[in-house]
């Protein structure tokens, strides 16, 4: 059970706590001050040049998300789905797959799934 009470103002609030709850508020609430307009910071004047691409290690861990998109994929489509594009990459099983191809089956996963 949820109940939702709803006030106009604390003033009409605190009538509310003194009339029903026989005390009043023990501390007074102020507004919050006006915020402080701040500059906005400045751009380097010399362009920044990109970072070259960091490659990011595959580990463990992410066959684990690719487990997950896979079992949401069966639940989405009927058929077992993830068994047929774990068999495109001519693995059985994911714990078979190398983890330099988990990348493109959780792509391959996550476009079925966008395609229901």
């Amino acid at each position: 059970m949820k109940i939702t009470v709803q006030f106009d103002s604390l003033e009409e609030f605190q009538e509310h706590m003194i009339q029903h709850a026989g005390i009043g508020p023990q501390v007074q609430i102020e507004p919050d001050p006006a915020p402080v307009e701040e500059e906005p910071e400045k751009l380097p004047a010399e362009p920044v040049e990109a970072p070259e691409e960091v490659k990011t290690e595959i580990t463990e861990d992410f066959r684990v998300e690719v487990r997950k998109t896979l079992a949401a994929l069966n639940k989405l489509q009927a058929g077992n789905p993830a068994k047929q594009l774990i068999a495109e990459t001519g693995y059985k099983r994911l714990t078979d797959v190398p983890l330099e191809l988990l990348p493109g089956l959780m792509q391959t996963a996550e476009e079925a799934m966008n395609h229901v």
